[in-house]
């Protein structure tokens, strides 16, 4: 009877203990771990741009971005070369190391559906879809800076 109750008494703390690293992992703070640094930042886009103004890094962190939007967007950062599918209503993440300093593109390409608003138009790429070029429309959201570690 005392070893259930103590497994149960461990499996409780286990639990809450797991609830606090999650909820404090994004509160956009750097985590130290000995060799490995890394930083998680939340980033919310709305019609087509960030909200916060500023994503800052440092060079050589590994670097998890928690993104809600407000549309659908295929989601990739220039130069860092990560891309991933976001929708609205869930909670996506990104997750890459930071190899170079400079400031990074964050840019957006709409899904089924999502409108990137004309003033945002940057520029567009060029695919082919059934040997025609397809041009798809590209929306600079903001940009993410990777300063010297």
């Amino acid at each position: 009877m005392v070893s259930k109750f103590v497994i149960i008494i461990l499996s409780v703390a286990v639990v809450l203990l797991g609830g606090f690293v999650i909820r404090t992992a994004f509160e956009d703070k750097a985590i130290n771990t000995g060799t490995l640094k890394s930083r998680a930042l939340t980033v919310d886009i709305i019609k087509g741009k960030l909200v916060q103004k500023e994503l800052e890094v440092k060079e050589g962190e590994v670097v998890v971005l928690k993104i809600t939007t407000d549309q659908p967007w295929l989601i990739h950062l220039h130069t860092i070369e990560v891309a991933r599918e976001i929708e609205p209503e869930n909670t996506a993440f990104l997750t890459f190391q930071t190899n170079s300093t400079g400031v990074f593109q964050i840019a957006l390409h709409p899904l089924h559906g999502g409108i990137a608003e004309s003033k945002n138009k940057d520029h567009n790429h060029t695919e082919e879809h059934h040997g025609a070029p397809v041009i798809q429309e590209e929306t600079v959201a903001g940009y993410i800076k990777v300063l010297l570690g």
